[in-house]
């Protein structure tokens, strides 16, 4: 899984544990990625405002929530 910031946003991604492997704020031109125990649970505040990457191929986050914050889980 993988994320790059178009502009400032935060990201929060836990594992099947609930541990953290992310939990930031991004500014523009960031790139962060992370793996681990499935499913990661994610959320995204400023969805405009990132690019994800799920299993190497590109996961259209804005469809999933009409708010500018959205979450999901990764399977």
């Amino acid at each position: 899984m993988a994320f790059e910031a178009t502009a400032e946003t935060w990201v929060t991604v836990r594992d099947a544990n609930g541990k953290p492997l992310i939990n930031r704020a991004l500014n523009q031109g960031d790139k962060v990625s992370t793996s681990g125990d499935l499913p990661l649970s994610v959320t995204i505040g400023r969805k405009e405002a990132v690019t994800v990457q799920v299993h190497g191929k590109p996961f259209d986050i804005k469809s999933l929530s009409r708010s500018p914050v959205v979450r999901f889980e990764v399977k």
